[in-house]
């Protein structure tokens, strides 16, 4: 399992963000394509739920401007984007998709009382993962970097501290945990 903690300097700006991804980062990015989705099939990277739980509406905005633009750099389609601000809204959803489909992001913010929620994304990590045997992709998105350590301690497939990485080392670590998670061999037959 490939565990990432990335702790950038850059500023939390979707401007900073886009003209950096989009100068020298975007050939990079381009020249990986076709060996971003496991096996080096594009269509594995279809029908994929991103789900974001995290209580800043800006950063979960962020998060999602982000993996539209892996969306569209690896080829992948129909992906749907959901946000919550709490563990507990995210949760019904959660158990729904899980049932019904292998191929799920899901990332988590570690507080989020600032909404109302009572449970962290480290109980959530959990949750997914003992009570669900969850299969997908978790990613921390908290600011904590201790953090980002428990979640990658409990079985995380990576940390993104805020502010979040670039699209390229997205989608590194993406393929990484793609990889982990078998999406390489079974996606054909856990399609939605």
């Amino acid at each position: 399992m490939s565990t990432s903690l990335h702790f950038s300097q850059t500023p939390l700006n979707p401007e900073v963000n886009d003209s950096a991804s989009s100068s020298g980062a975007e050939s990079m990015m381009k020249s990986q394509e076709t060996d971003l989705a496991p096996g080096g099939r594009r269509g594995d990277w279809t029908e994929v739920i991103v789900v974001v739980v995290e209580d800043s509406p800006l950063n979960r905005n962020i998060l999602i401007r982000s993996f539209k633009k892996v969306e569209a750099t690896i080829g992948g389609a129909d992906w749907t984007f959901s946000q919550f601000e709490t563990v507990e809204q995210a949760q019904p959803y959660i158990r729904l998709i899980h049932e019904a489909c292998g191929r799920v992001i899901i990332c988590l913010d570690e507080n989020m009382g600032s909404r109302g929620g009572v449970l962290t994304g480290t109980q959530c990590t959990r949750w997914l993962l003992n009570e669900l045997n969850f299969r997908g992709i978790i990613i921390s998105t908290s600011g904590d970097p201790d953090a980002g350590r428990s979640h990658l301690a409990l079985g995380a497939h990576c940390a993104w501290s805020k502010p979040y990485p670039l699209v390229v080392t997205m989608l590194e670590d993406l393929r990484a945990a793609a990889k982990a998670c078998g999406w390489h061999s079974s996606v054909e037959e856990r399609r939605c």
